[in-house]
């Protein structure tokens, strides 16, 4: 008859700590090479090489007999006041925040440090010889006085930075940022309850901290808040192929946990079969394969619909510079040969928008993407990004209004701000109705230090329900297809992340369908960041 050797649920617990690690560390470097010059990507990375260092003490500690040598171990669990640091400054950096918040920081930091550094040369106030007779662990904590201590100022920097994380997320204008805090809110939640579990017995209480196995998951929300808005990256199908090998290491190293425990479950339940777990665990390893072979499949699906979706998009204009070619071959006259070079400039023009939006998307979340600020007033921006809507031969009023303030200087890269306005104005263009009225207007706010371009137009509108999907990548409203049918849903999208690269917002307001549109573009002035809530 086997025996065993260690207790199922300590065995359960060593097997879930495992994955933990294995995901704590690979999702960290996963992160940091993402965007290893970007201060959120380097935090979150130290943030979780610290949580890894808590993770290895943990097990580790929990699997030494010997008080003493445990009781060394666990004393790594000061780590815990570089977690609190660490988070602090990874949910400021996220939100933009890091120089409003500089001296908090380092006063954090100082006395996390200055706690550790306590912590080392008086140990005993921080822990003593392990207990042996908690639970199913070979060894627990066995906390020294001031313990607590470092308890209340994890929670009270929790409380700190949690307050400021929900006041940015509810006042916020930034939409994309917002959608990115609500699974940094999940995330942290979800991490720290489930990670504080493992205190519990520490103050008396009796609960079984298994649970507290699960604390690395919180990465998991993060990185998808990283991922879910960068899928027209070229480098999405590398992406896609990483997460599904991290998810059937992950999956392939618990079904390794279940066989093992397949004796254990037998001595336990001895009415099973002993070809149970095992074959539940190939059926588990057959869908997994499934899953991941479908997964791929779909990945090849979308690369095909792109390709469809670009060649098409190039293919209209090209018909129309050989029509105007051939024109031009058939009736060479004075008129006719203007309009169809006009024809041909107009369609090589279109292409070459083409091109700047396949460049723009592919480099606009990486560090490829190159800012090149000049110093300009705002209605020689203007005059440069403007003057071809003037020309443009539809029935449409266009009106633009400086209102005083054509002499205020912004530092703005010039090229990609004009991308991002022109596609406003010609989006107006688009969906408003001949005989209608196009708007751009200038207001600038001397305290903020702000710039707003307002572009308004009497035009097809949208529903409240569009209000934020308008900005996510080939979304595109059902009445915006009706009118438009070569649009590709990727204008806005890339208008609001070049403004927000500028430190600045794009915002859309409408009444609702057929109520015409509102969209509004902040710049700081004289290159200072503005504040967009």
């Amino acid at each position: 008859m086997y025996t065993i050797c260690m207790h199922p649920e300590l065995l359960l617990t060593n097997i879930g700590f495992g994955l933990s690690i294995v995901l704590t560390i690979v999702l960290a470097f996963f992160v940091l090479i993402k965007g290893r010059r970007q201060l959120e990507h380097v935090t979150f990375f130290l943030l979780s090489m610290v949580l890894a260092v808590y993770e290895i003490s943990h097990v580790w500690g929990i699997n030494v007999a010997d008080p003493e040598i445990s009781r060394m171990i666990f004393m790594f669990n000061t780590s815990n006041l570089f977690i609190v640091a660490l988070s602090a400054h990874w949910v400021f950096a996220m939100m933009k925040i890091t120089k409003e918040q500089r001296w908090p920081l380092t006063v954090i930091y100082a006395i996390s440090t200055g706690m550790c550094i306590g912590y080392f040369i008086w140990p005993e106030t921080f822990m003593l010889p392990s207990q042996n007779d908690l639970m199913y662990f070979k060894s627990y904590y066995n906390i020294g006085a001031l313990y607590p201590v470092m308890t209340i100022y994890f929670g009270l920097v929790i409380c700190y930075f949690m307050y400021h994380l929900f006041r940015v997320f509810f006042t916020t204008g930034n939409e994309m940022l917002k959608a990115r805090l609500k699974y940094v809110i999940l995330g942290l939640i979800w991490g720290y309850g489930v990670g504080m579990t493992a205190l519990l017995p520490l103050y008396g209480i009796d609960f079984d901290p298994i649970i507290s196995t699960l604390v690395a998951t919180y990465v998991i929300p993060f990185a998808y808040s990283v991922m879910a808005h960068n899928l027209w990256d070229l480098n999405v199908l590398a992406k896609r192929a990483f997460w599904y090998a991290i998810l059937v290491s992950f999956l392939a190293l618990l079904i390794a946990g279940v066989n093992a425990l397949n004796n254990v479950i037998l001595d336990l339940y001895p009415a099973l079969s002993l070809w149970v777990i095992p074959f539940v665990s190939a059926l588990l390893a057959v869908a997994i394969g499934a899953f991941v072979w479908s997964r791929l499949r779909l990945v090849d699906t979308l690369r095909y619909e792109l390709l469809q979706v670009v060649m098409h998009k190039f293919r209209t204009p090209l018909t129309r510079i050989r029509w105007a070619a051939e024109q031009v071959n058939k009736e060479v006259t004075e008129e006719t040969g203007k309009k169809s070079i006009k024809q041909i400039k107009s369609a090589v023009d279109i292409i070459g928008e083409l091109v700047d939006v396949l460049v723009y998307s592919s480099t606009i979340d990486t560090t490829r993407y190159r800012y090149t600020p000049s110093k300009l007033t705002v209605h020689t921006f203007l005059e440069g990004a403007l003057k071809g809507f003037y020309e443009r031969e539809d029935k449409r009023n266009f009106l633009v209004k400086e209102n005083g303030f054509g002499n205020v200087e912004m530092s703005i890269d010039e090229r990609r701000l004009t991308f991002a306005l022109q596609v406003l104005v010609d989006n107006a263009f688009k969906y408003s109705k001949q005989g209608g009225t196009i708007l751009v207007s200038v207001g600038y706010e001397p305290r903020r230090k702000q710039v707003r371009f307002v572009v308004v137009d009497d035009g097809i509108g949208f529903a409240e329900s569009d209000k934020n999907k308008i900005f996510y990548e080939f979304y595109r409203a059902k009445n915006a297809r009706q009118v438009d049918t070569e649009g590709m849903g990727l204008g806005l999208f890339l208008s609001k992340k070049i403004v927000e690269k500028h430190g600045g917002a794009l915002l859309g307001e409408s009444a609702g369908e057929n109520m015409g549109s509102t969209f509004t573009l902040v710049l700081p002035a004289e290159g200072d960041t503005i504040d967009t809530q």
